[in-house]
């Protein structure tokens, strides 16, 4: 831009508006061959981190698996040594040469599922190497790295204490609320612009209410009462609460297009004006449900820490939850975000979930 608005006067004569086209479009290709490239770079050799992993588990196979299919994060798996984390006392630990591993397979990067506190053997031999300049990771601070999740399965107590500082939150959360009314009335303004057309065709389309009410739990366990456009049959749920499924046969014909489009979830703008959701957060899950989850998964009502979103960091990451097995999957990227939620953070899914509605992929 630089170049066209100040140099090309002694070259040719140039409209800004043709300034501004070829900047955008030198730009664009730019930036793709930048990402190609930079994608190629971090998946060479020559730019990989060697890992060098000790313990066991599904979250430590799935971290694994992740690394081995996506080398341009800029890992590689040099060494895996399988070790029970409920049995660290075994004892192959003490007759382990990690110095020799350490130099051999050019480590980088050490992750644990082990509580090395408790093996003093282990962290000498570690601290014998400090001049190798390695990074240390318990296994949890590592997924949560890479994957941008919580592995619920790992932590306890004691993770909810050192990680959740609310206390630190609170002018984000002043600054927050004023952005979700600020945009929740200039959505709330369009959306009435868009009511009545929405209204009409559900009418056509089924018989019922053009607005369904359903109670949700929100902040602290509140239970307050989501209204949205009606996008299923009535009578859907005359025997008791259903999970919704991808290709529910509930759904009318116009439902599947306005959930697809978010657009049956704008009369919940006037729940974030009241203040019982917000804009980005936990997707706010039935009461009934939230009653079996909590009972079956393990931390799950800490996601209630905050309040819940009409999208959220598990919305843009994970697909539609319908079950749950999908509730646990869901609740790890919920505490990601309960933990790293920030201004910018927030931003980015926002300009996620434009994107996925946008390209169709919503559900």
């Amino acid at each position: 831009m630089v170049y066209f608005y100040i140099f090309s006067s002694r070259l040719f004569s140039i409209r800004p508006f043709l300034v501004y086209f070829l900047f955008v479009i030198i730009f664009s290709l730019l930036f793709v061959a930048w990402r190609r490239a930079y994608n190629q770079l971090t998946a060479s050799e020559a730019f990989q981190n060697n890992v060098l992993f000790i313990g066991e588990g599904d979250e430590m196979q799935n971290l694994i698996s992740e690394l081995k299919a996506k080398p341009h994060l800029g890992y590689q798996v040099a060494e895996h040594i399988l070790i029970d984390p409920k049995n660290e006392n075994e004892s192959g630990l003490n007759d382990l040469n990690l110095n020799k591993i350490l130099v051999e397979k050019h480590i980088n990067t050490v992750v644990t599922s082990l509580e090395l506190h408790r093996l003093p053997e282990i962290v000498s031999q570690f601290y014998k190497n400090l001049f190798l300049g390695i990074r240390y990771f318990d296994l949890p601070a590592f997924y949560e790295r890479l994957i941008g999740k919580i592995p619920v399965t790992t932590i306890g107590q004691i993770w909810f204490l050192e990680n959740i500082a609310e206390g630190e939150k609170r002018f984000y959360e002043v600054t927050k609320r004023g952005s979700d009314v600020t945009i929740a009335i200039i959505m709330g303004i369009l959306g009435l612009a868009l009511t009545p057309f929405i209204a009409l065709v559900i009418k056509i389309d089924s018989k019922g209410p053009v607005l369904f009410k359903q109670n949700r739990v929100g902040k602290a366990g509140y239970v307050f009462p989501a209204m949205k456009f009606r996008s299923m049959k009535v009578g859907a749920e005359i025997n008791g609460a259903q999970w919704a499924t991808p290709d529910d046969p509930r759904v009318t014909r116009v439902g599947k297009f306005l959930r697809k489009s978010r657009l049956d979830e704008i009369p919940q703008l006037i729940n974030v004006l009241r203040g019982e959701m917000s804009l980005v957060g936990p997707r706010p899950e039935r009461p009934e449900f939230v009653q079996e989850l909590k009972q079956n998964i393990p931390f799950y009502d800490e996601r209630h820490l905050i309040k819940p979103g009409l999208t959220g960091w598990a919305q843009v990451n994970f697909k539609y939850g319908a079950s749950a097995g999908d509730s646990m999957e869901k609740l790890q990227y919920d505490l990601y975000y309960v933990k790293n939620r920030s201004t910018l953070l927030d931003l980015g899914i926002l300009l996620k979930t434009i994107n996925i509605v946008l390209t169709g992929k919503g559900q």
